[in-house]
Order: C-alpha cells, then structure tokens, then sequence
C-alpha cells in the first residue's frame, strides 16, 4: 500500500490537507498529513528555538512511523508531498531517509538547495530583505520570534487565491498560525542523498509559472546546482491552485498543460524537472 506523506506550507497546519487526505483513504491509500512545531494546535505555541531542524524531525517522525507499520519489505511505497515551505523540512527529512521515499512531490513549491534557507523562496522581496537584515543585525537572536500570519485580504502576497471560495478563505485565515522564524532563516543542509529519490513536480499557472518559464530558465542555464535529478513519469493535478489553504487534490492523476524536456535530458533543468525516461514531463496546473 501507498502511504502518502502530506507536508503544510506556511502559516498552515494538517487541515489544509484534510480533503486530500480523505480521498486518498477512499482511493485506498493511507494519508499522513505532519503536524509542524508550531503550526498546528494553539496560535503562538511554537517552542523558542523552532526552526528548520525542528520541521525535519517532524517529517523523520513521520517517516520513521510509518516505516515501521509497513516497510518495504511488505511492499508499501512512501510518497513524500511538500508544499509551498513543506518541500524544504521534506526534503531535509527524505535526504536523511532516502531508502524510505518513493518519490517526493513539489507542490507549488521552491527547488530548495542546500546550503540555502527557505527565506529565499518567500514572494515578498521587500519581507525577505527587512528579515535578512534582523537576522545579520541579531546574530542567533535575530532567528528568534514568529511571523504573524497574513490578515484576510493579504494570502495573496503568498499566492494565488483565484477560485478559493470566501468560506475556505475565512477558515484558512481563522485557522492560520505564525511561521516561527527560525524556519525561514536556518539555512537547508543537503548531503545529496535525496538527489536520487523520483520527483514530481507541480506548478501553479496562476503563481506566474509557465511552459515560456521554464523554457527561459533551460535556455540561461542551470542556476540551482546539485539539485534533484530524477523527474516524474505523470504530474498529479491538485484540483485548484495550490495556494495556501486550498483543497489540495494530490490524488487524482490527470492529462496537465505538458512541456515534454525529452530533448533537454542532458540538461541539468532538464535531468532535474523530466528526469531522463521517454516520456517524462513536468507538469502545470
């Protein structure tokens, strides 16, 4: 059996993944949504110290628990989704685990590197800058506080909430917790282990990504070396945007808008985002 490891974005907790997670069981997989520190339960329950580390043992937990229900030995698959932030504690947790992981999933996320803190992935250039500057001025205290959650009417500074309905809006702003600020400024530390762990990569249209895009980036050359290099075989379509609180859909595996990179398979973009199969695309939703 299929387990599927669901990791949040920021801000959020396992609700956002509670839809997914009951179509999942219902197809007959089982479906694990993690709990970060600090961004699940109570607002402001973060432990002084959160950070990046911490959401990597959060997933190793995770992963750990699941492994010893149903192994490899039995056949069971490990299917590891981050979305958003989530991709950065995923792939710490699957660069340390990668005999456990089947494939991890990038939904609507970053390509983390190492040595690179998730900071570097929040839209806000002006946030990113005023955070970057705390953190240098502070030294070790510069990575402590929380980031208050966005208001109501400011998710989309984060993403797109195109197609989100006022009610899923309000739950999401209602149910959203600070993002403990050490998770953003630790950097990611990657030993290239998960470098050989399957992708599937699936980017949100309306966050700006696009065939053109990715087209440009193979075209200037490969700007985050020592990424992953295995790529998907199908993308799985989220049934709405990806954006923080949506009803992310990870299950339902249908035809995406296609850029076929078989040509660019000695391409460093191309080996990470296609992989190097015949048919293997990255897909857009």
């Amino acid at each position: 059996m299929t387990a599927f490891i669901l990791v949040p974005g920021m801000f959020t907790g396992t609700h956002v993944w509670e839809n997914t997670a009951a179509r999942l069981a219902a197809a007959g997989a089982e479906a694990y949504p993690v709990a970060l520190t600090g961004l699940d339960g109570p607002r402001g329950t973060a432990p002084a110290g959160t950070d990046l580390e911490t959401h990597i043992a959060d997933v190793l937990a995770a992963i750990d628990a699941v492994g010893a229900q149903d192994g490899p030995e039995d056949g069971g698959q490990i299917v590891l989704v981050g979305h958003d932030y989530g991709i950065h504690p995923a792939l710490g947790a699957a660069d340390r685990r990668a005999e456990r992981i089947d494939r991890i999933v990038y939904l609507d996320s970053a390509m983390p590197r190492d040595g690179v803190p998730a900071l570097a992935a929040v839209p806000d250039q002006s946030l990113r800058e005023r955070l970057a500057e705390r953190a240098g001025a502070g030294g070790g205290a510069g990575t402590e506080g929380e980031l208050p959650p966005p208001a109501h009417d400011a998710w989309q500074r984060w993403g797109s909430t195109a197609g989100l309905a006022d009610a899923a809006l309000d739950r999401l702003t209602a149910l959203a917790a600070p993002q403990p600020l050490g998770t953003l400024l630790q950097p990611l530390r990657l030993t290239g282990a998960v470098a050989g762990v399957p992708t599937t990569g699936v980017l949100c249209t309306a966050n700006g990504s696009s065939i053109e895009m990715v087209q440009m980036l193979v075209g200037f050359g490969d700007p985050a070396d020592g990424g992953v290099d295995h790529g998907a075989e199908e993308a799985l379509h989220p049934g709405g945007l990806p954006t923080p609180g949506c009803e992310v859909r990870v299950d339902e595996a249908v035809e995406p808008l296609a850029l076929d990179l078989g040509h660019l398979r000695d391409h460093p973009i191309g080996r990470r985002l296609a992989g190097v199969g015949e048919d293997e695309h990255v897909g857009l939703v």
